[in-house]
């Protein structure tokens, strides 16, 4: 063996040769594969007709030749993801507490402080108060644990993971907002316990498909599409949306300009207000640009069954925020002197839009024919706090009751809680409430419209054919 100047052999010297040797062999064996597999590939092609002929059934057949066609063929459908969700294939069906606890934890997270956090801790306590008389869950009574969700996600985040361990809720009822709810949707994602959003109208909750996550309301398209059809039956478009400078608004802008692209209407105008800035200018513009003179919507753009106005009002404005500013912005439209048709979302289904008149809110169910069970909860919320529920209330109290029948049908584990609700079909005080395969609610909202400080069809107001009249 060859030797270095040390004495020491150098490795790999000594098979120099035979290494230049092996290479022809070993290039040929390389191309002598490769030249075999696609002969094979090449075979195995040509013999698909034939394997196919010999087995039916095993490969589709080809055709030799297509027929001509006047039109292309019919495009395949994608998934529906809403008719058969991610839903949940993990364990823990089969798990059971070693010991029951002394009270079932529920957990309920909103706003901490505001009109809001009032009326969903109210709603969401009557209905724990009427589980615990039909008896709580096995054997134990429900017990109520509250969190704030006040500021950055940095510190609402701890709050949910707190309920979820140190408290071992069985699950949460809470996320006003899509904001809020996908906070939620996060943590359950990792700590797989269940959540229900009782007022959140966000449709990307839905998107995530998150199994633990359902939302209650109808979602933020449905609600602009409806609003949105309203303004077409009533030839007031194309309409003006003043959408706040927040995400549940922009969001919404998207969804709305969605819905006119699909229906083949004028896409609206938006411009965004602020809930710090004076909104005298944004009236005025408003206003300005409502009553200018707008062509008539085509017959052929308007919804199935309806036909133009006689006499084409105002443009519609339609006006998307947080409950306090899109309030404020309504009611100076109309001390302002707009008397067209308003519109606005589920936010503003609230007493105190009932007078702003002939506002069309697009309500999570219908304001203005009180069901059995909403005239029982109105007069046990009444003779409680000395007013009449509003819809987030009635929504809260729903959201508490469906996941604490829930709890109580499936016992106290996590996984069968979330299948429980998954399969709920609810009667209540809210109509009906159920979830897809994405854990969203697929209900349309109810169209209501105030006058004198209560809510009607839009059709029923007094002097206002199909509810377009605007204020009296």
């Amino acid at each position: 063996m060859p030797t270095s100047g040390t004495g020491r052999a150098r490795p790999g010297r000594g098979r120099t040769g035979a290494g230049l040797d092996a290479a022809p062999a070993l290039a040929a064996l390389v191309f002598t594969a490769l030249a075999t597999l696609a002969a094979l590939a090449a075979g195995a092609v040509a013999g698909w007709p034939r394997l196919a002929a010999a087995q039916p059934g095993l490969f589709p057949a080809e055709p030799t030749s297509l027929p001509p066609s006047p039109t292309p063929p019919a495009p395949r459908g994608y998934s529906d993801f809403s008719r058969a969700g991610a839903g949940f294939w993990g364990p823990g069906r089969e798990s059971a507490p070693e010991r029951l606890p002394p009270t079932v934890k529920v957990g309920l997270f909103g706003p901490g402080q505001g009109e809001e956090a009032v009326e969903l801790q109210r709603g969401a306590g009557l209905a724990l108060e009427e589980a615990n008389r039909q008896g709580g869950a096995a054997g134990r009574p429900f017990e109520l644990v509250w969190r704030a969700d006040d500021g950055a996600w940095g510190k609402a985040t701890p709050r949910l993971v707190e309920l979820a361990y140190a408290e071992q809720v069985w699950a949460i009822v809470g996320g006003l907002d899509g904001h809020h709810a996908h906070l939620a949707e996060l943590v359950a994602a990792k700590l797989w316990v269940p959540v229900v959003t009782p007022w959140a109208a966000d449709r990307t909750i839905d998107y995530a498909n998150v199994p633990w996550v359902f939302r209650c309301p109808p979602d933020d398209a449905r609600q602009a599409e409806a609003l949105l059809r309203h303004a077409a039956a009533c030839g007031a478009l194309p309409l003006l949306l003043l959408r706040e400078e927040e995400r549940e608004a922009r969001v919404a802008g998207e969804r709305l300009a969605e819905a006119a692209r699909r229906l083949g209407l004028p896409q609206p105008e938006q411009r965004v207000f602020t809930a710090s800035a004076d909104v005298a200018a944004t009236v005025a513009a408003a206003r300005a640009w409502a009553t200018a003179a707008a062509p008539a919507t085509p017959a052929a753009a308007l919804p199935a069954g309806s036909s133009p106005a006689a006499s084409p009002p105002a443009r519609a404005i339609l006006i998307w925020g947080r409950r306090q500013p899109a309030l404020r912005l309504a009611e100076m439209l109309r001390r302002g002197g707009y008397t067209g048709l308003l519109l606005a979302p589920a936010a503003l289904a609230v007493p105190e839009a009932a007078a702003i008149d002939g506002l069309v809110v697009a309500a999570p169910f219908d304001l203005s024919r009180p069901s059995p069970a909403w005239t029982q909860l109105d007069q046990l919320y009444g003779a409680r706090f000395g007013e009449a529920p509003s819809a987030l209330a009635v929504m809260a109290h729903e959201a508490m009751a469906l996941t604490l029948g829930a709890i109580a049908e499936a016992g106290l584990n996590r996984a069968r809680i979330r299948d429980a609700l998954a399969r709920t079909v609810r009667e209540g005080a809210a109509g009906s409430i159920r979830f897809d395969g994405l854990g969203g609610n697929p209900a349309w909202p109810v169209l209501v419209r105030a006058s004198a400080g209560r809510w009607l069809p839009p059709g029923e107001q007094p002097g206002a054919a199909k509810g377009c009249g605007g204020a009296r």
